[in-house]
């Protein structure tokens, strides 16, 4: 039993949480006895706090909301599939979010990778903001000082007081530095960082937070995620283990374990005990959403009835044609009969990048965003998305020739992960006669892919190629 035989039932914050991920059914029996964790929902619901700002959650929500509420509860895991949350929820989204609500709330990071739009909250900020008549002082006694120390040049005894006073001011204004940011993150009611940045000696001062909430923990490696874990006594890990993985470059690492999430992890010890799902999507239209429900979430995911049947063709300003009116669109490059249409083979990157890119797809991409703009589509408005970077440059270099489509966002699927636009292209590339698609097996890559439209998917491919693996033959 993990609490006897690690010593872990000794006093510590974080012992609920480390018990539970770690531990056995008796750890958890033994928390339980203990009266350190309970599994329920909570009771208590601040109906005046949603009503003020507006929330109205579906049942999933509220269930997770629920369950998060619970202080009893070590940990909480919340998936959350494509749309059922809202997209960019990176750290300096949240800071603007919950700025809004009047809490008191802390940005910690490096100033030069802080959002303008959040910077009023960085730690920096409101630290010299309530340094500033302090420092406005202190340079007026330095420049004194040095003043001072040219007088006195010539006088050994009065330069080595000067320098001395000069010291200890420096001191002084280190000192009353360290007051106010002590003050200023003590003060805080939530505290906002990346999971690296919650080691700043300046976060791990501050004591144990009451609850520690880790979003996009899909992407994030375990070991990263135990770095603010460990100074809480409770935690929630959102994220979606059906998207994509964290980056892993090392082989042996990656054999090792370390390309599983601790959300993944989590998710399935202890019969799923520690996890809910939300299960309302509110991004795309059902027919792309249906898709990823029957092959990603066993048929779970279901579509809020305000984007279940959205279409580009519902704006006012784009004409209802057969691509407009079509949320899932497959663009075959492999003809009726068999043969590939032109320059449609893949070529692997003559730049040794290991790449590989698509001249004849890049053409039929080209030939649909320019279909969806004269159809009224604006061009911010779509995504082309490939999985190799060689196709991505490709595709870059072939729009740049259309002045009209100006505006296009074109990407890897990797780097679009969280957000999303209304028209989506994906141009899949692989195309030979063995049937080989490289990662583009990973079922996840093509979940993150496909879920980022949300009134149009235009899938381009050779469907004989991409038959060959049984979960994109689905898609195709």
């Amino acid at each position: 039993m993990l609490l006897q035989r690690k010593g872990l039932q000794k006093r510590n914050s974080s012992i609920g949480v480390v018990a539970t991920l770690f531990g056995d059914k008796e750890d958890m029996m033994m928390l339980e006895q203990n009266h350190l964790a309970d599994w329920g929902e909570s009771t208590i619901h601040d109906d005046e706090l949603l009503e003020r700002y507006n929330y109205d959650f579906d049942s999933s929500q509220s269930k997770a909301t629920a369950l998060g509420l619970n202080k009893k509860r070590p940990v909480l895991i919340i998936q959350g599939p494509p749309g059922t949350a809202p997209s960019n929820a990176a750290v300096d989204n949240m800071v603007d979010k919950l700025s809004d609500t009047g809490l008191n709330v802390v940005r910690v990071g490096n100033p030069a990778r802080i959002s303008p739009s959040v910077a009023s909250r960085s730690l920096g900020e409101l630290v010299n903001r309530r340094l500033k008549k302090f420092t406005q002082e202190f340079e007026r006694k330095k420049s004194d000082l040095r003043k001072d120390l040219k007088h006195c040049i010539q006088d050994d005894t009065l330069a080595a007081g000067t320098r001395r006073l000069l010291k200890q001011l420096g001191k002084t204004f280190k000192s009353k530095e360290k007051e106010i940011i002590r003050e200023v993150l003590s003060n805080a009611e939530v505290v906002l960082s990346t999971n690296i940045g919650a080691a700043d000696p300046l976060v791990r001062r501050i004591g144990c937070f009451d609850l520690v909430i880790i979003d996009e923990a899909g992407q994030a490696i375990e070991p990263s995620c135990w770095i603010p874990i460990l100074q809480g006594k409770r935690c929630i890990i959102a994220g979606d283990h059906r998207q994509l993985a964290p980056v892993i470059l090392s082989r042996e690492a990656m054999q090792g374990g370390l390309s599983m999430s601790l959300l993944e992890r989590a998710s399935s010890v202890h019969d799923e005990l520690l996890t809910t799902k939300l299960t309302t999507q509110y991004r795309m239209h059902d027919s792309i959403a249906n898709w990823a429900s029957n092959e990603m979430y066993d048929g779970l995911l279901k579509s809020s009835p305000s984007v279940a049947s959205h279409l580009l063709s519902d704006f006012p300003f784009i004409k209802e044609t057969w691509i407009t009116h079509c949320a899932f669109l497959l663009l075959d490059t492999r003809m009726p009969y068999g043969s590939l249409n032109i320059d449609c083979e893949e070529h692997l990157d003559p730049a040794g990048t290991g790449s590989f890119y698509n001249s004849g797809e890049a053409d039929v991409v080209s030939q649909h965003v320019l279909s969806l703009v004269q159809c009224g589509v604006s061009p911010n408005a779509i995504a082309v998305q490939s999985p190799y970077i060689a196709q991505v440059q490709l595709l870059r270099d072939r729009l740049e020739e259309y002045p009209q489509a100006s505006g296009v966002d074109v990407s890897t699927i990797d780097s679009f992960q969280g957000r999303e636009a209304d028209a989506v292209i994906i141009s899949m590339v692989r195309s030979n006669s063995r049937g080989a698609v490289g990662f583009l097996g990973d079922n996840r890559r093509m979940n993150v892919a496909i879920t980022r439209a949300r009134r149009h998917v235009a899938l381009v491919c050779d469907s004989s190629t991409i038959c060959n693996n049984d979960f994109l033959g689905v898609a195709s």
